[in-house]
């Protein structure tokens, strides 16, 4: 009986010791792959055509403009995103969040004027470039709307999401309000 113990522990031991000798054969070789990963430069400048008094023709403002609205009138009004020289290639996206939106949208109402599409303020709009993601309104009484580029811009390339505010002759009467416009990008 202890013989065969013997023999079955021998054999045991034998399997365990060829075992690990062929995984050490096997495993003699290694290669190793290392992957970078770096993010790259994305930059962009938001910026309109300036309107004060004096402005040099084709001088351009990142502040933004002042204008005293009247109803039936046009305004040129035109945020243009550029990707600068040596940006990664990025996904652009403008909000307009427009204040006092909750007063702006009731003399709407009240004047028979639709707001729920920005092109109703602001003209010049391409649907063609630009797809509007969302309308948010906020508990302070103002709203954003958000358009998505449709496509990946390039270094140098600009995109304008509108050209003019239109103020329809149909308000009686306009609140104050304020647009502020911001432009995103991320890489592609």
């Amino acid at each position: 009986m202890k013989k065969k113990i013997m023999i079955a522990s021998l054999t045991v031991c034998m399997v365990a010791i060829l075992a690990i000798g062929f995984s050490l054969a096997y495993f003699t070789d290694t290669e190793t792959a290392t992957n970078t990963f770096t993010v790259g430069n994305v930059d962009i400048k938001l910026d309109e055509k300036d309107l004060s008094a004096g402005a040099v023709e084709g001088y351009r403002t990142e502040t933004g403009n002042s204008y005293k609205l009247y109803p039936g009138q046009s305004y040129e009004k035109d945020p243009t995103v550029t990707i600068l020289a040596d940006s990664e290639d990025a996904y652009v996206r403008m909000k307009v969040n427009i204040t006092n939106f909750d007063a702006l949208k009731a003399a709407a109402a009240r004047d028979g004027v639709d707001v729920s599409n920005i092109g109703t303020i602001f003209t010049g709009h391409d649907e063609a470039i630009w797809a509007r993601a969302s309308i948010e309104e906020h508990a302070d009484g103002s709203a954003t709307y958000v358009y998505n580029h449709k496509t990946v811009m390039s270094a140098g390339n600009t995109a304008t999401l509108f050209t003019n505010i239109a103020i329809s002759e149909k308000f009686t009467a306009l609140p104050d309000f304020e647009v502020k416009i911001v432009a995103e990008a991320i890489q592609a």
